[in-house]
């Protein structure tokens, strides 16, 4: 999504570009003013259009890119800090299992099938979800 973004923003300056330099997206250019008279028109003057264009471009990038990326992180974030021993977690992996310990940077998950539980270690930002949060969140609504 955000590939698509930049694209879109990088053609609607190059087609600003394009225009202002009188290639073949511009219209015709106006026949030269008489010799010793007023001039036909601005030339090469500052635009207020392609400002505004480039400001639009940059808070549409932040609204639709960089906002939602930096809430997501600190959900994240959050999720990875709140873990402790006994919480129920789904890894990005998709593998359920309750958290026996947590390091600074590992997680030790409690995988059980049958009756011997199996102790996997996983890096802290491989857990995707913490079902024991979420169902105390739902609780609270």
């Amino acid at each position: 999504m955000s590939r698509l973004i930049a694209l879109a923003s990088l053609l609607i300056v190059v087609t600003a570009a394009v225009a202002e330099d009188g290639g073949p997206t511009s219209a015709p250019s106006a026949p030269a003013a008489p010799p010793g008279g007023a001039p036909g028109g601005a030339q090469g003057g500052f635009d207020p259009f392609i400002l505004i264009m480039i400001v639009g471009m940059f808070l549409f990038m932040w609204l639709l890119v960089f906002r939602p990326q930096k809430k997501e992180e600190a959900r994240r974030k959050e999720l990875i800090n709140s873990m402790k021993p006994g919480h129920r977690v789904i890894t990005i992996g998709g593998i359920h299992g309750d958290v026996v310990s947590v390091g600074e940077k590992e997680v030790e998950v409690a995988i059980t099938k049958g009756d011997k539980p199996i102790i996997v270690t996983f890096n802290r930002g491989a857990i995707s979800t913490n079902e024991t949060l979420a169902e105390q969140a739902k609780a609270t609504k």
